[in-house]
């Protein structure tokens, strides 16, 4: 993605674990500025509807990326093939993308 903050490095990795753990199901994904550059809003879109049981597991490992990478995950919502999470960054460098699953 084009105009990612150095901060938010780490989200095309965590996307393509999702990705992975969701079976392919992701067709696309974007960060949305915000009027104060320090939060951004990520959406993840399906190529079906998100399921109940999806999105708490869905929150838990954005939540960890967050906090492995100095942001802080606010809230999210989820309607049909859309999910949307603020995400609060502490800076807007430098470069994270720490993936917290490999310790």
């Amino acid at each position: 993605m084009e105009n990612l903050p150095l901060s938010m490095s780490w989200v095309p990795d965590f996307v393509a674990l999702m990705n992975w753990a969701l079976l392919g199901d992701v067709i696309s994904w974007t960060v949305e500025d915000q009027p104060d550059p320090l939060r951004k809003v990520l959406v993840i879109r399906l190529n079906r509807y998100w399921t109940k049981a999806e999105v708490p597991h869905l929150r838990v490992f954005l939540r960890l990326w967050c906090e492995a990478n100095d942001c802080v995950y606010q809230r999210s919502q989820w309607e049909k093939r859309d999910f949307r999470a603020l995400i609060i960054l502490k800076g807007l460098g430098p470069k994270r993308d720490i993936n917290p699953l490999l310790g």
